[in-house]
């Protein structure tokens, strides 16, 4: 009985080593895991950071687009103003004779003036353009970076 009793403490204490060597294993597992959740969490709050760093500059960009846009609608009235004063200088110098040198040089100078405003409206639409294309490009990887981070 006594040698019973002897290989029953033995085998319990077996046993007992035993889950001890799981309870070890089972928490270098559990504190691997948590290094990785706060890996992933760190890797989430980073993306998150930039998405809302692309948000504010595609929210920047957006401003910027619409000034452009006022800018451009701006200098189109100009240049229509222009091209209106270029017309009525072009009828006087027709119809005044004496005057009529003075008043071409006038309509050429405003037909000019016409031109370079055609030619600012034009480069701040292509400027514009190109606002679009990066605000579009900057929306496209916020969206990519959403998706990817879900």
């Amino acid at each position: 009985q006594r040698s019973e009793q002897l290989s029953e403490r033995e085998e319990w204490r077996r046993q007992k080593q035993e889950l001890r060597t799981q309870n070890e294993a089972i928490e270098a597992e559990r504190n691997s895991l948590l290094g990785r959740c706060g890996a992933l969490e760190d890797s989430l709050a980073q993306q998150a950071s930039m998405v809302a760093a692309h948000k504010r500059d595609a929210d920047e960009a957006q401003r910027q687009l619409a000034s452009r846009r006022e800018e451009i609608d701006s200098l189109a009235r100009r240049a229509t103003w222009w091209e209106s004063e270029a017309a009525e200088a072009r009828s006087v110098a027709m119809n005044a004779v004496v005057t009529a040198e003075a008043a071409a040089m006038e309509a050429s100078e405003l037909r000019e003036k016409a031109r370079e405003m055609a030619n600012e409206v034009q480069f701040e639409r292509n400027r514009a353009n190109g606002l679009e294309e990066r605000l579009c490009t900057q929306r496209a990887a916020e969206v990519a970076a959403e998706q990817q981070r879900r």
